[in-house]
């Protein structure tokens, strides 16, 4: 008798160190200046059982001419064609040098025009709104500053989050943390552009290593996750990059007779010449960064490891593009989706 009794209380010890899955809310975020969506883009979105997506309603920048914080690239919006199922939420950038910019005593009206900007391109109630700022050390103070403003503004019952990347999670005594109700962990551009020797600035799972630790558990925001679905091609002229150049592949600069190829995913200009709707020179040379469904699921595989654990998280994908879902089937996405619980 002793023998099934130690094995149901091996049981029962195993049952209560292991977690329950994690619930997986599947989002995207929408960075076009057009809203309207597509039939495909409504059924990929209810295949996928998409249950938010986070629209760019606006930058905020700051204007040399006006000596003001304005809103820029206002979006568009076709409510009629978002799906009923699909919560949206308001996503608004804003610029670092805004802030460097703004005097203190400015920041109270400031989160008062985003709001109200918000508000009426809305047209309806919404449940949550997102800021987009990479903030630094000399940004920091007022950028919170701004967030407390909103979350005055906003009342208690709309959800505040922001945006939040790898190095803030880290180095949050450093950085501090914002002060919203949810973190949005931006997994991706952790590698250095710039850098010649570069394979892939997007996703570069190595140099994600390096901020990946125990202290991601002990975050004291609930932290939800993004992942990337977008590529780039990067210019550079005489070692130095000048551009990144959206949406490029390996299919459409093969074809191009201004390119021949120099290495994997790497092209030189050997004819002077338009390129993708920019006028390249002799020798500029592109390196192409892309992310596939292999990448975007070690993505997954690793940040599973050390986000802390909880029952609900936010899982988002950057962008919706008719373009780029060419790329990730549903089944893919799905297999992603999964692993993430």
């Amino acid at each position: 008798m002793k023998a099934p009794l130690i094995s149901i209380l091996l049981l029962l010890l195993l049952s209560r160190c292991t977690h329950p899955e994690t619930q997986i809310s599947p989002g995207f975020y929408h960075w076009r200046t057009r809203l309207a969506l597509t039939e495909k883009e409504r059924t990929y979105l209810q295949e996928l059982r998409v249950k938010k997506l986070y629209a760019k309603f606006f930058d905020v920048d700051w204007s040399e001419n006006s000596q003001q914080a304005l809103p820029q690239a206002l979006i568009e919006f076709a409510p009629e064609t978002l799906p009923d199922s699909i919560i949206l939420v308001p996503t608004v950038f804003v610029t670092n040098r805004t802030f460097l910019n703004l005097p203190a005593s400015e920041i109270p009206q400031l989160a008062a025009n985003i709001c109200d900007k918000i508000k009426a391109l809305a047209k309806a109630p919404f449940e949550e709104v997102q800021l987009d700022c990479d903030w630094s050390e000399k940004t920091r103070a007022p950028y919170f500053q701004l967030l407390e403003a909103m979350r005055q503004n906003l009342g208690p019952a709309v959800c505040l989050s922001a945006t939040i990347r790898l190095h803030q999670v880290k180095y949050a005594q450093q950085t501090g943390v914002p002060p919203v109700d949810r973190g949005m962990l931006m997994f991706y551009n952790m590698g250095d552009v710039e850098a010649g020797e570069e394979h892939n600035s997007i996703l570069n799972l190595k140099t994600a290593q390096q901020y990946l630790d125990k202290n991601m558990a002990r975050y004291p925001l609930p932290l939800d996750a993004a992942l990337p679905l977008f590529s780039w091609g990067v210019l550079f002229r005489e070692g130095k990059m000048i551009r990144l150049i959206n949406n490029l592949s390996v299919e459409e600069l093969a074809r191009d007779e201004h390119l021949r190829a120099i290495g994997p995913d790497r092209f030189e200009v050997v004819r002077s010449g338009y390129v993708a709707g920019y006028y390249l020179y002799t020798e500029d040379e592109i390196r192409l960064e892309a992310v596939g469904p292999h990448d975007l699921m070690a993505a997954a595989q690793l940040l599973k490891q050390y986000l802390p654990h909880t029952t609900e998280r936010n899982l988002a994908f950057y962008h919706l593009d008719p373009a780029l879902l060419k790329r990730f089937n549903l089944q893919s996405m799905n297999s992603i989706i999964r692993e993430m619980e």
